[in-house]
Order: structure tokens, then C-alpha cells, then sequence
């Protein structure tokens, strides 16, 4: 029983100086290093007889001590932000095509014809592009955009439909400057009507040596200002008249 009773007086007190080491630290601390404290001439603590070395140590002791319990009950008490995890998502649009609106159209000057409007599309409207292509011709529509709408992606993609004379579709990116990096189908614009997707990455795309850009290098995507589409008449396609509709422009991660 008196083994007891000492082990809860001994917890008693670690309580208590817990308790006071808390809330008063900073004071027990100094104390326990200056050794005595005076109020109006009248000595209130005094410890001074024990050694100066061994009240620095008590110190030290009771300054970690301090510092440990405040660290606990802060732990305990304010509690961890928990992570928020980010869904970056896997496509970034740069044009749903639901209006002609900032679209530009392009001809060759040989006498090839090109007519964009608003049609049907997979969801919603796509662009139709009406064209007349002369031989070795070309049409175009193109736009500007963000340039940091493309930042973080490695491909670029698209929807289309068509019918009438096959030809060549080209897809451009095009810096502010006017240097140009594309990439092409060769001969698909006619699907019979159907809807079909086109893909490309960014390591496809090839410079245009007269924009200014030299032969190997690599589309900066951070530079680019502005998308363009093309039906051209290549070797091996066939002039005339066809229409193509694009849908979903869009950029993917």
C-alpha cells in the first residue's frame, strides 16, 4: 500500500509540474537559471545554493521539456490537413467548333473555292468546310488562340466527316511570327458521311523551312498562337468539289 501511495503522489506531482512547466515554462526556466527572484526586496524563490552548472542544465532540461509538450498537444489538437489530391484532366478543348465565329478563311489564288458554315456535328455543331480545289490547290480556315492552352499536352486531335472529291487534310500550328509546323492525311477526306477522328502528337509536326524554322526542330508549343485546317490537293488526290466537318478540337495530356 505504500509502495502505491508513493506512485500516485509521484504521479501527482509529475502532473503538477507537467501542469506548471506548461503554462508557466518560460518562467520556470529563467529561474531555474538566475536561481533567486526578489519582489520589493522580499526573496520569493530561491534556489541559488544549488550550483550554477546544475540550474543551467535544469534549464536546458525544462526548455526541451516545454518544447516537446507543446509540440504533443499541438499534434493533438490541431489536426493534419489532409491531401488534396488534383484531377488534371486528360483533355483540354481549344475549339468545340460550335460556331464559325473567329475562324478566318484561306484560298490558294489558283481558283480554288472554300464556304465555311455551322452544320450538325457529334454533340451540338461542327464547322463545314465547302470547298472547290483546282489542281495542286488548297483551302484553309484558321484561328488564334491561347498560347497556353497547349502547355502540359503532348497531342493534339480532332473529329471530321466528309464526302466528294478525296483529298489531303493538314493540320497547322502556327507561332505568332508566322512559323509554321503542320502535319497531314493523305487523301481522307471522303468517309462516305462518317465520323472519324484524326490524332497527332506534337514530335509529328514538321517546320515549314521558309517560315523561318529549320529543318528537325522541335514545335515549341508555348509559342503557339494559332490552329489551322487545310484541304489540299496532293499527288495521287482528286480535284474537285467536297465538303468536310470538323468537331471537338482538342488537346490532350
Amino acid at each position: 500500500m505504500d509502495a502505491l501511495k508513493q506512485s500516485l503522489q509521484l504521479l501527482v506531482l509529475l502532473v503538477i509540474g507537467l501542469a506548471i512547466l506548461l503554462l508557466f515554462g518560460p518562467a520556470v526556466i529563467i529561474i531555474a537559471i538566475v536561481g533567486k527572484i526578489e519582489y520589493r526586496g522580499k526573496v520569493i524563490i530561491d534556489i541559488s545554493h544549488i550550483g550554477s552548472l546544475s540550474r543551467v542544465a535544469i534549464g536546458v532540461v525544462g526548455f526541451v521539456a516545454w518544447i516537446v509538450i507543446h509540440g504533443l498537444l499541438f499534434s493533438m489538437l490541431v489536426p493534419t490537413p489532409a491531401l488534396i489530391s488534383i484531377a488534371v484532366p486528360a483533355q483540354v478543348s481549344i475549339d468545340q467548333m460550335d460556331t464559325t465565329f473567329g475562324w478566318q478563311t484561306h484560298q490558294d489564288g489558283k481558283g480554288s473555292v472554300v464556304l465555311i458554315r455551322s452544320a450538325t456535328g457529334i454533340r451540338g455543331n461542327a464547322i463545314e468546310i465547302g470547298y472547290e480545289l483546282k489542281p495542286g490547290g488548297w483551302v484553309a480556315i484558321s484561328k488564334e488562340i491561347k498560347p497556353s492552352v497547349l502547355v502540359g499536352t503532348s497531342r493534339i486531335r480532332f473529329s471530321y466527316a466528309g464526302y466528294g472529291a478525296p483529298n489531303t487534310i493538314e493540320l497547322k500550328l502556327i507561332y505568332r511570327e508566322g512559323v509554321v509546323f503542320s502535319v497531314e492525311w493523305s487523301g481522307v477526306t471522303d468517309t462516305n458521311g462518317g465520323w472519324r477522328m484524326l490524332e497527332a502528337s506534337y514530335s509529328q509536326f514538321t517546320c515549314w523551312e521558309s517560315t523561318g524554322c529549320s529543318r528537325g526542330e522541335v514545335i515549341d508549343i508555348r509559342r503557339v498562337e494559332k490552329i489551322d485546317f487545310a484541304v489540299s490537293n496532293r499527288p495521287g488526290n482528286t480535284p474537285g468539289i467536297g465538303v468536310v466537318r470538323i468537331d471537338n478540337v482538342e488537346a490532350r495530356r
